[in-house]
């Protein structure tokens, strides 16, 4: 199995729970928000909703109008609206492993 199959199982397998999360309607757009869930065996934990407009539940995700407080304390890092935290270095040098052209990219 390669990464790419790894990849791809991983995904499919976020969109089957994607399916399964209680959809929430952004009340800033309107458009679905979703919301990271995890069994801990005794319990499930929820992630607070988010939205691609950047609405979040959570104050400290929101960056619907403008730069969430999360992304103000960490420069280094996509902060996205449901509180997931991707280094920008990682980002840029997968990027670049694929191919893609960064000089243009501003994360």
């Amino acid at each position: 199995m390669t990464a790419f199959d790894l990849f791809d199982l991983a995904e499919a397998n976020r969109e089957r729970c994607r399916n399964l999360v209680k959809k929430m309607d952004c009340p800033k757009c309107g458009y679905d928000c979703y919301r990271d869930e995890v069994d801990v065996g005794v319990g499930i934990m929820y992630g607070p909703y988010g939205c691609m407009c950047g609405w979040s539940e959570d104050p400290r995700y929101d960056s619907s109008e403008g730069e969430s407080d999360e992304q103000k304390k960490h420069p280094d890092y996509i902060v996205d609206s449901c509180g997931g935290m991707l280094l920008k270095e990682g980002v840029m040098e997968k990027l670049e492993h694929f191919g893609i052209d960064t000089t243009n990219i501003d994360l």
